[in-house]
């Protein structure tokens, strides 16, 4: 076959072959067009081209009816019920077939999907709901509540509702149906569950920044904004502000922190405003940081978790040198000592990754207008701040961050673990999944002399914060009062136990590309990660040490397909990538001496990437063909180093 080339108005050309090699031009401009001499060119062309240069059909306004090359739906679901499982969560073979079951949902009725959902056993339906709700085509959401809408009086509701609510959240192209939807809903969900109230809050929010990011102005931001204003609890206004992460709704923010005389609603509406720029905040804003921090008179005490924040927003700022030296200032002050090693540790992690900040840094210190003599600013206490890189890619880079904020007294108040990308040479990051730990009131627990509170009045209680691409999910109490601490310490798992399983689809992309010819260029690209979060603890108050593992599987894979679809020819590319992730990250705590050692590992295990390409044409009622190959990629697995004193606390731990 020699198809003859095809130009494609404003956008790219494309020249089809036998042998289906694809030649890049650059975008057609009053007629004319050229031919790239190499990739990177015509690469670089196509990255530079907008949304406006091209009008794209909506992947859910084609049909998809199935060919010889699609399998029948209840077929696909009887072959792989198993790597439907959700035993399977967290390995590759399961983002590998929840991709393909999502691209069969798009290609089916109502009707259909209704009906496998209602036969479908109790291992694989809360697969079957992400995958509907992935697809995001009204047959689909249609299917899903209606049978959620028929489980009300059923003993699962709960878990069903959990798993429909946590696929809408990360949705990679929400409609307005499904905001609508769970608008209705609310009022039902909120009376089943406080924890559901918490979960729909979160998703709401995630899907009203998804749909002004697509639409910048949508009919979503008007009942997302009544909703804000008729809601009574402040906790899950900013909850949900957390995911929305628009501008809009800063002004409610400042207004519960310029107050802060509300721990948590301060807390969570000051975590609610790190997803936001801090260089782009105003004056007032940043005078509000710094009172908040640095306690200035007239101000309410806070703990040290709000000083924190408070800490790391200013110093995320286009800083003043004066404020930096004030914050330094305070860094080096003994009144409370563990914060001010947070801050001074934050200072250097950011000194290293940053040139600007690094030449205030050197500006104070040359100018002498701090003293920064190796006795003040050596590295005493067990708080802690540091980020290195976990891979390196073209491009761009992963890291991960660890921090840990203890009070006066040695006690545990932050613990913080994070993975994130950045492109380099920017100051923009996505966070790929963060891990966090919040604790108060554990003082009288690890001190014998009795030593009470850095604020006296707070509760016994700790709480585990997960964030997911950036989204946060409902934070999960661990223990709160002296009964449940006692009741984890008891029960908590000697081997590894999930916490939170999901499959959830990453990115969504379709564009169907009409020739002058005739003819329709479809490309579309899909990700989805299947992801285990499991962990164990043991703790023993007798020996005052504990020890924990937390396990993140997950199995990532990506699917992209060039077509070229016609009347009497169907010809493309087909590419499928997936790989296994699995990090550990272990803590050993032994508090039975003063200063309280503490050991953190990190490991990657070995892994091995998976590649498949093939390439097909058919000529309708003639013949076909179709070629496969095939690649495996093996990675060897490594340990991760933190600082000198973690390394030499784990030497000491692990001897003794």
């Amino acid at each position: 076959i020699a198809l003859p080339r095809l130009i494609v108005p404003e956008v790219a050309g494309f020249r089809i072959m036998s042998r289906l090699s694809v030649d890049l031009m650059e975008k057609v401009d009053n007629d004319k067009h050229q031919k790239y001499l190499n990739s990177d060119a015509a690469l670089k062309s196509i990255l530079s081209i907008t949304a406006d240069q091209y009008h794209p059909l909506e992947t859910e306004k084609q049909l998809h009816p199935c060919d010889e090359y699609c399998e029948k739906f209840e077929e696909f679901i009887r072959d792989y019920n198993k790597k439907l499982a959700r035993s399977v969560i967290g390995d590759r073979s399961a983002s590998d077939v929840f991709l393909h079951l999502i691209a069969l949902v798009k290609r089916q009725s109502e009707t259909t999907l209704t009906k496998v959902l209602d036969k479908a056993s109790n291992s694989i339906k809360f697969t079957l709901i992400e995958a509907f709700v992935s697809a995001q085509t009204p047959a689909s959401l249609n299917a899903v509540l209606k049978y959620l809408d028929n489980s009300m009086n059923t003993k699962n509701k709960v878990e069903l509702i959990e798993i429909f609510l946590m696929a809408s959240t990360f949705a990679p192209r929400p409609s307005n149906s499904l905001l609508d939807k769970i608008l209705e809903r609310l009022p039902k969900f909120t009376t089943i569950d406080v924890q559901l109230e918490q979960s729909t809050y979160l998703a709401l929010g995630a899907i009203t920044h998804r749909l002004f990011d697509l639409n910048k102005t949508s009919s979503a931001i008007e009942k997302y904004t009544t909703l804000l204003h008729n809601t009574k609890k402040k906790a899950l206004v900013y909850l949900s502000l957390y995911n929305a992460k628009l501008d809009l709704y800063q002004s409610i923010l400042i207004d519960e922190i310029r107050r802060c005389n509300d721990t948590n609603l301060c807390w969570l509406a000051l975590n609610a405003l790190t997803q936001y720029d801090p260089e782009q905040f105003s004056t007032e804003i940043i005078t509000i940081l710094r009172s908040i921090y640095h306690e200035q008179k007239g101000r309410v005490k806070t703990n040290l978790q709000i000083r924190q924040l408070c800490g790391q927003l200013l110093l995320r700022t286009d800083i003043s040198i004066g404020d930096l030296m004030n914050l330094i200032l305070s860094a080096l002050d003994k009144t409370n000592h563990q914060l001010g090693v947070y801050m001074w540790r934050l200072i250097s992690t950011m000194a290293e990754n940053d040139e600007l900040f690094f030449r205030k840094i050197k500006f104070i210190y040359n100018n002498g207008l701090i003293d920064l003599t190796y006795d003040r600013i050596a590295y005493k206490g067990q708080s802690d701040y540091y980020r290195r890189q976990f891979l390196q890619t073209f491009g761009f880079g992963v890291y991960y961050t660890i921090s840990q904020l203890m009070s006066r007294h040695g006690a545990l108040r932050e613990s913080d673990f994070d993975l994130h990308i950045q492109q380099y040479n920017k100051k923009d990051r996505f966070n790929l999944l963060s891990l966090g730990v919040s604790a108060s009131g554990l003082e009288a627990y690890v001190s014998d002399d009795g030593k009470t509170s850095d604020t006296p009045d707070e509760d016994l209680q700790a709480e585990l914060r997960i964030t997911l691409l950036n989204m946060q999910l409902r934070p999960v109490v661990l223990f709160s009062g002296v009964t449940g601490l006692m009741s984890a310490v008891w029960s908590a798992p000697s081997e590894l136990t999930s916490a939170f399983k999901s499959n959830i689809m990453i990115h969504d992309l379709s564009r169907y590309i009409h020739l002058h010819n005739g003819l329709v260029v479809h490309y579309e690209a899909q990700s989805a990660a299947s992801l285990d979060l499991s962990g164990m603890a043991s703790v023993s108050l007798w020996n005052k040490n504990s020890h924990s593992v937390i396990r993140v599987s997950s199995g990532f894979s990506v699917r992209s397909h060039v077509d070229i679809l016609n009347d009497f020819v169907v010809m493309g590319i087909n590419a499928t990538t997936s790989t296994n992730i699995i990090v550990d990250y272990t803590t050993d705590v032994d508090y039975a001496d003063t200063p309280i050692n503490v050991c953190m590992q990190m490991s990657i295990q070995p892994t091995e990437i998976h590649d498949n390409v093939d390439s097909f044409y058919s000529l309708k009622r003639t013949k076909a063909l179709r070629w496969f190959g095939s690649r495996i990629r093996r990675l060897l697995g490594h340990d991760y180093t933190f600082t000198q004193k973690n390394n030499a606390m784990c030497r000491q731990l692990h001897v003794l």
